[in-house]
């Protein structure tokens, strides 16, 4: 198991109910994360793909508003976020300093053993 720690980023995420904004908050790793893994693979999601990435969703769902929470990853589903980041380079739609932060944790990601391996 790996610990996926979010972190707070500068990057803006801007809630809307119609033309109206609704609410402006802090993306955090965790949401970059989210973002990486809904960009649909060539071809579209197969069922199986779906079952692969959704219980990732919905584990990182629980701390993307808290920037100092953690969750715990198996070796395939750290497997997949690293994939998917990396599917997600050269789609982003802005240049920013956390993007390339965030690149570099995921990347290293599961490098070192995990505090649960120790």
């Amino acid at each position: 198991m790996t610990k996926f720690e979010n972190k707070a980023t500068d990057i803006k995420l801007s809630e809307f109910e119609g033309e109206e904004k609704k609410s402006e908050r802090g993306m955090t790793f965790a949401d970059l994360t989210i973002l990486c893994l809904n960009l649909p693979p060539q071809g579209g999601y197969s069922v199986s793909e779906m079952k692969t990435r959704l219980p990732i969703t919905e584990k990182l769902d629980t701390i993307k508003l808290d920037a100092n929470g953690s969750v715990e990853l198996e070796q395939a589903q750290l497997e997949k976020i690293q994939e998917c980041e990396n599917k997600m380079d050269g789609h982003w739609t802005q240049p920013h300093k956390d993007l390339i932060a965030f690149s570099a944790y995921i990347r290293k990601l599961g490098e070192g053993k995990s505090e649960t391996e120790a």
